[in-house]
């Protein structure tokens, strides 16, 4: 079977790895208590739609809540939502994963709006969180 799955979701990853905090993959245990700012990355996907012979759609949803138990810096958790929504505005190229990076041409375009979920915090609780997500689509003319 062709790789684009699994190059799109490492693609993914690997956009939002270059953010500049702590991060938490879905699906890869970390000791977060060592963390005071982190996030968690989930990719939801794909959708696989065929729309015409050897054209396909894959959709990904990207979801990522932000965490900071700093207390102190009232702005923190903002400047790491806003780090956030700047990579999700970006589209992402897609490479493929082996021995070497290589780019396709290809590029997951955001697909919906980047929508923010503030949580409130119950008292005594010192973490405040927000979560942000928004959905990418690849188009491809290739057959699998």
């Amino acid at each position: 079977m062709i790789e684009w799955f699994r190059w799109a979701k490492a693609s993914i990853y690997n956009h939002f790895n270059q953010l500049s905090f702590n991060k938490k993959f879905d699906g890869i245990e970390t000791d977060k208590t060592e963390f005071q700012d982190w996030c968690e990355i989930r990719i939801e996907g794909p959708r696989l739609m065929e729309t015409t012979r050897e054209n396909f759609i894959y959709d990904y949803g990207v979801n990522i809540e932000c965490l900071s138990t700093d207390m102190k810096d009232a702005y923190k958790l903002d400047a790491m939502i806003g780090e956030v929504v700047a990579y999700m505005l970006e589209c992402i190229p897609l490479k493929k994963f082996g021995e070497l990076t290589e780019e396709t041409g290809e590029y997951l375009i955001r697909s919906s709006e980047v929508q923010m979920y503030p949580f409130s915090t119950p008292a005594g609780v010192e973490v405040k969180r927000c979560q942000i997500e928004t959905n990418y689509r690849l188009r491809l003319n290739r057959s699998l």
